[in-house]
């Protein structure tokens, strides 16, 4: 097998004698011209040296020596053609693509081979026909051509295949997956920019990896300018996404001046690549490769120093990955542009490698947060732990502060229960010795004692008196008050009034019913031993439907309301205005000399 840039042959192969090119005219396959042929080397991917202003079409003439040994069969391999293009063995056509004018099919990057027919062969020199048709935006031209024994062109094929063609395919479908999951990462985790950055240049890269797979310029674009344009411009998008992911990636504190930065390079080279005009575009796009070259070189030199300078693991592997692609790139870039004589391109290898590399990283560091996360998860369970045996103490500590609150109130209540129950039966059985002119009988004496033997069960039975029915009438309720202090009354010459509503509506609760009775006894016992009074009135009346009424009032000597409540000399008073606090009624003393009134308004539920 021989290539167009060999110079020794063997014998039974066939030698290339020469290569000449030369400008064809507008028309597509118009016949080739009779001069102006110049010859040429092969890759030949750029005319503006030969032809500086040219914009059209060319003709390729290869000639051939066949073999003498003439065992096996002859076959033609091209491994790639711009933008559009026709091959012809001794002016017959072998191939061509299906549009040979706007919009032009495309053959760039397309290896394509042929096995030449014995009919068409000539002993001696052959002559092969390429017509080209370049763009003019891309490489034009004619790149690698050999002839040689079928099986050779077989293999050169598989090769030009899988460099061109099968690694792109391969590298879209593992730039596809590993960009999905990166986005869904991003997605559940906002604030890892890293993850939605890699997304991003992963859609773009996918975007332009499947304009470069196209082999057809229509009908999505309405000639080749256009798809050049859309592919710089994604070119350019892919290199600042990737850029951005870099700097994120390494934790770059000044990232929101890259986004600045590079949303002002997007918007000054957009317009130009997008509405330039056709006879400036090609010198416009090369500068816009030359900056993106330069954003991407950038990256790849810098963020490895500033790695260096930080020793952080995962940045240093990075920068190892981003010194190989870097590396990789000025070889590509000085094969593209004719700099370089290397026919082999190591971008499709090391763009894969470089995705599947990233995304380890990411993966590496995702492992690293989920291993934080469960170190904090931890700390915090037993930060937890630690806080609810805390808790677990005060609550004991206050649950012991509450009991012996508890039962300090309940002293409290007592010290008034005796007061107001057992106390106001003491005053009242002192009082009823001290009017008696004669000792006391001693049955009478007993019954006193048994008074209040009574009082003193009842006191005890305080706590459980709440538990208790309310009596079904008002008039219930207060009989056994009625009955205690009705002898004390007439004994002390009181004349007493009680007017008592017929029924409850609704009824009170237990406690209030047991607050007001201890109101009473205290009201009572006061008339007995401080007014002085011949008049009692009671009176327990509903005004309404939801609150009850009650009113004590006599005609004693009356006492200052004010001065005894500012010096807090009354237990009594104390202890009435406690209780109907405790139930939620307002109480109400008015005094004065021959007039005494207490009242209470309970609201009822």
């Amino acid at each position: 097998m021989v290539s167009a840039s060999a110079h020794a042959q063997p014998l039974c192969e066939p030698r290339i004698l020469s290569i000449e090119v030369a400008q064809a005219s507008a028309e597509p396959l118009s016949p080739p011209p009779e001069n102006g042929w110049h010859s040429t080397s092969l890759p030949d991917i750029s005319w503006q040296k030969r032809w500086p202003t040219y914009r059209g079409n060319a003709w390729y003439k290869l000639q051939w020596q066949k073999p003498e040994c003439d065992n096996q069969p002859i076959a033609l391999h091209i491994s790639s053609l711009g933008v559009a293009g026709a091959v012809f063995l001794n002016h017959s056509l072998l191939w061509s693509d299906a549009n040979l004018s706007e919009p032009l099919s495309r053959s760039i990057g397309v290896p394509r081979y042929w096995v030449l027919p014995d009919a068409l062969l000539k002993p001696g020199i052959n002559t092969i026909w390429v017509w080209v048709s370049g763009a003019t935006t891309q490489f034009t031209g004619l790149q690698h051509l050999e002839l040689g024994p079928l099986p050779d062109i077989l293999a050169a094929q598989q090769a030009s295949w899988w460099q061109n063609q099968a690694l792109l395919l391969l590298n879209l479908g593992v730039t596809g997956v590993l960009g999905t999951l990166a986005f869904f990462i991003w997605l559940r985790r906002r604030n890892e920019h890293s993850y939605g950055l890699y997304a991003l240049q992963a859609l773009i890269w996918l975007l332009y990896c499947s304009l470069q797979m196209r082999q057809e310029t229509g009908p999505m674009f309405s000639d080749s300018l256009q798809m050049s344009r859309a592919n710089m411009l994604l070119f350019f998008g892919f290199i600042l996404s990737f850029s951005l992911f870099v700097w994120s990636f390494g934790n770059y504190k000044h990232m929101r001046r890259l986004w600045i930065a590079a949303l002002v390079l997007l918007i000054l080279i957009a317009p130009v690549v997008l509405f330039v005009p056709a006879a400036s575009l090609p010198l416009a796009l090369l500068g816009v490769f030359l900056i993106t070259l330069i954003v991407f070189w950038s990256t790849c030199l810098l963020f490895p120093i500033r790695a260096w300078r930080t020793k952080h693991a995962e940045q240093l592997w990075l920068s190892l990955c981003l010194l190989t692609y870097f590396a990789t790139s000025v070889h590509d870039t000085a094969s593209i542009l004719g700099l370089s004589t290397s026919r082999h391109l190591y971008s499709a290898y090391t763009s894969l490698l470089t995705m599947l590399f990233m995304s380890a990283l990411l993966s590496w560091r995702l492992v690293n947060t989920m291993r934080r996360i469960e170190q904090f998860n931890k700390e915090l369970s037993q930060s937890v732990a630690e806080a609810r045996e805390e808790l677990q103490e005060t609550l004991l500590r206050k649950h012991e502060l509450a009991l012996n609150n508890s039962r300090l109130q309940e002293r409290l209540h007592i010290a008034q229960d005796l007061h107001d129950g057992l106390g106001s039966s003491l005053i009242r059985s002192m009082a009823m010795i001290e009017q008696q002119k004669t000792p006391l009988p001693n049955q009478q004496f007993l019954s006193i004692l048994k008074l209040l033997r009574d009082d003193l069960r009842q006191l005890i039975d305080t706590g459980a008196s709440a538990k208790l029915d309310v009596p079904e009438l008002p008039s219930t309720w207060i009989a056994p008050l009625r009955y205690r202090f009705g002898n004390l009354f007439d004994s002390l010459d009181i004349h007493a009034d009680w007017a008592i509503a017929p029924h409850w509506q609704p009824k009170p609760s237990p406690l209030q019913v047991l607050a007001l009775t201890r109101l009473v006894e205290e009201a009572l016992t006061n008339v007995v031993k401080h007014s002085r009074a011949t008049h009692l009135s009671i009176v327990l009346q509903q005004p309404d439907a939801h609150t009850l009424q009650l009113i004590i009032e006599d005609n004693g000597v009356g006492f200052d309301v004010d001065a005894v409540q500012t010096a807090g000399l009354s237990i009594g008073m104390r202890s009435m205005n406690s209780r109907m606090q405790h139930i939620g009624a307002t109480l109400a003393v008015h005094s004065r000399p021959g007039h005494t009134c207490l009242e209470v308004l309970l609201p009822l539920t």
